[in-house]
């Protein structure tokens, strides 16, 4: 999953750190720091920044936004 979205333009600074589920989308341009994992239907736009050592369930980064909670979910 992280070599897809590498190759399609998202920044994963620490692969061997990073989880994304295969549920999730992550836009081009996007920014995942070290430590971060992505659960659900968590949708993250492009040009966003998660982390770093942030945990996101079924929430929604918009566009160009920030997230550096440490965990969130939208239940």
């Amino acid at each position: 999953m992280l070599g897809n979205l590498m190759r399609s333009g998202v920044t994963v600074v620490d692969p061997q750190t990073t989880w994304v589920d295969v549920t999730c989308a992550v836009g081009p341009d996007a920014v995942l720091e070290p430590g971060t994992q992505l659960r659900g239907a968590t949708s993250v736009g492009p040009g966003a920044v998660v982390g770093p050592d942030s945990t996101l369930v079924d929430c929604r980064v918009d566009e160009g936004r920030a997230s550096s909670a440490r965990t969130a979910s939208a239940r």
